[in-house]
């Protein structure tokens, strides 16, 4: 997959950070999946987990909410779609065009 923007901030205040992820994605023909996005800047948690919803826009054939989930002692976390009884990743499919966008602002706790 290509990228047309990758834009990715944070705060960490106590063992509290939140952060914001940009991605525009350009056209693109290759093969994979962009269900896990990884590097986020501290491990969570261990024993805990965070979720939350996120922003799309110019995806093809996905039904229902995106959403994206961290899980325990992790600096990764792994976006879906959420619809018609099913989970689905966001594959090369879904990513055609060149201005496929996901926008994600969340938190999560550090040890």
């Amino acid at each position: 997959l290509s990228y047309a923007l990758q834009v990715g901030l944070y705060t960490k205040v106590g063992r509290c950070v939140t952060f914001e992820i940009a991605l525009t994605f350009g056209e693109t023909t290759a093969s994979g999946s962009i269900s896990e996005i990884t590097g986020l800047p501290f491990t969570s948690l261990a024993g805990s987990a965070a979720g939350g919803g996120m922003y799309t826009d110019n995806m093809s054939a996905l039904v229902g909410a995106g959403i994206w989930i961290m899980g325990a002692s992790s600096t990764a976390i792994n976006v879906y779609f959420s619809g018609t009884g099913s989970v689905q990743a966001i594959s090369n499919t879904n990513l055609g065009a060149a201005s496929n966008v996901i926008r994600i602002a969340g938190l999560y706790y550090t040890a």
